[in-house]
């Protein structure tokens, strides 16, 4: 027993040296040193990209006048009672992502949750049009809104969104026309959650 866990040891040993031979060898090589440069450099912009986009997104989510619509719709069978999660459709600055562990979620996401706990009283700023909708298909439908319309007010573009939402929910079309529409607004091809009632959930 001793012996084969010595031998094994050994083994190892004279393993790891060539190994490190070898990679001391190729560190060496012009090429090589060119390569562990570039990575290393990558890696630098690559935390400093990271830092500025977290500056950015935080100053816009502080500046943006938000307009909010219900995302996400929480009922508790046991409290009998809802609880409501808004997602802004300027932004995207979505209030759900408090709702899960911070290291489960995306850096975007992380970012979000950042700035909601640092700056809780920022929900209270903006625009609630009380208006249940997927956030991805809001934004979407507001930023061609915010396209064609740039100049008219907060109020009329958001009686645009409604009144885009009631002629989707109203109209009975084929799957080829509803991808055709998932192309256009720019959603992700297995978008479903067209109905208000899709921001539901227990």
């Amino acid at each position: 027993m001793n012996s084969c866990i010595i031998n094994k040891y050994a083994e190892i040993i004279e393993t790891r040296r060539k190994i490190e031979n070898e990679i001391n060898e190729l560190e060496q090589d012009e090429k090589i040193k060119r390569y562990l440069s570039l990575k290393e450099e990558n890696k630098h912009l690559s935390d400093e990209q990271s830092y500025l986009y977290r500056r950015v997104k935080m100053n816009e989510y502080q500046k943006c006048n938000h307009i909010w619509v219900n995302s996400k719709i929480i009922y508790n069978d046991m409290m009998n009672n809802a609880i409501t999660r808004c997602g802004c459709i300027k932004c995207g600055l979505d209030q759900s992502v408090t709702d899960r562990q911070r290291g489960w979620l995306t850096f975007d996401e992380q970012v979000m949750y950042d700035f909601l706990t640092q700056n809780p009283t920022n929900i209270n700023i903006g625009t609630d049009t009380d208006i249940n909708c997927d956030l991805s298909l809001a934004k979407a439908i507001y930023k061609r809104i915010d396209e064609k319309k740039h100049n008219a007010s907060a109020i009329d573009k958001i009686k645009y969104l409604e009144y885009a939402l009631y002629k989707i929910r109203d109209s009975k079309v084929t799957d080829e026309r509803k991808n055709n529409r998932i192309k256009r607004l720019g959603l992700k091809k297995c978008f479903r959650r067209w109905d208000s009632s899709d921001v539901w959930s227990s």
